[in-house]
């Protein structure tokens, strides 16, 4: 999956082609993410949203699946709030 696929995910956008005023949000939103501090909140980020499930991270790293849903809901609220949309 390339970021533009998984940030459609994200919004539920259709799968189809999309018109530019979602286009542009998306790289907004790859932008966003590219500014968050924390390397292990923008790489658990992407994992997930990549196609990885809770329980699937939680096992691979040894994380605990909590402690992902938790860096997994800041970083989409930081997201959210920077662009200025309802958390």
């Amino acid at each position: 999956l390339n970021w533009k696929n998984i940030l459609i995910m994200i919004y539920n956008l259709p799968n189809h082609e999309t018109d530019n005023t979602k286009l542009e949000k998306l790289e907004l939103i790859d932008k966003e993410l590219d500014k968050i501090d924390y390397w292990y909140d923008r790489e658990l980020f992407k994992l997930y949203y990549s196609g990885e499930t809770l329980d699937s991270l939680a096992e691979k790293t040894g994380i605990s699946r909590n402690s992902i849903f938790t860096t997994i809901d800041k970083v989409r609220t930081i997201i959210k709030k920077e662009l200025n949309e309802d958390v």
